[in-house]
């Protein structure tokens, strides 16, 4: 059967409702990421490049606070008004930081021109961490235009100041239904005196 492929910005975003035929949302991934944040006593998170916003209904629904943001204008319809539409391509600073920030499979589909705003969008607004997955070089993928191997990402995220928590990653990965995630997911906890880029 033909299938009408999503139109992608220059900045990475994805355009239109197609996009819904090329977001999975990992349910056992999403009850981890769940206990994880109820472990830290997360008060509110922030999805970013939330895509259908499962992950944000799915917090909600279990009694934490939590936005979902992403590219695509037409978000809101995508999400039923859950979530909203923000460039992460741009420099963005919320009000108030949310306690984690949450950024799956996003960063690889961001052109490298813009992937120092991107980091900085998840550095500048969160309090006490990421929880983010990056896809991998020779990950193939739709849109995958930045695949950047783990180290790479890690060492970036030591230089702003977090450490990496690789006790909660793996527990992360081991929950993830799917082989991605078993590879890109990475946990940071932000260290007070955080540097800047």
């Amino acid at each position: 059967s033909y299938r009408v492929m999503v139109r992608i910005s220059e900045e990475g975003y994805w355009i239109g409702e197609e996009a819904k035929n090329e977001h999975l949302y990992d349910e056992e991934l999403g009850k981890a990421l769940l206990q994880f944040f109820k472990k830290e006593q997360a008060k509110n998170l922030c999805d970013l490049g939330c895509g259908m916003g499962h992950y944000v209904r799915h917090f909600r629904e279990s009694g934490i606070s939590c936005d979902g943001f992403d590219g695509n204008p037409d978000t809101p319809t995508l999400t039923q008004n859950t979530c909203q539409v923000l460039n992460l391509a741009k420099p963005h600073a919320f009000n108030t930081p949310y306690d984690w920030v949450l950024s799956l499979e996003v960063g690889e589909h961001i052109p490298k021109a813009y992937e120092k705003i991107y980091l900085e969008n998840l550095h500048r607004n969160n309090r006490y961490g990421v929880v983010l997955s990056w896809g991998v070089k020779g990950q193939v993928g739709y849109g995958h235009v930045n695949c950047q191997n783990n180290d790479y990402i890690k060492e970036i995220f030591a230089k702003l100041g977090y450490t990496n928590e690789k006790e909660e990653e793996l527990l992360l990965r081991q929950s993830a239904t799917y082989w991605w995630y078993k590879h890109t997911l990475m946990v940071f906890r932000k260290q007070f005196l955080a540097a800047w880029i």
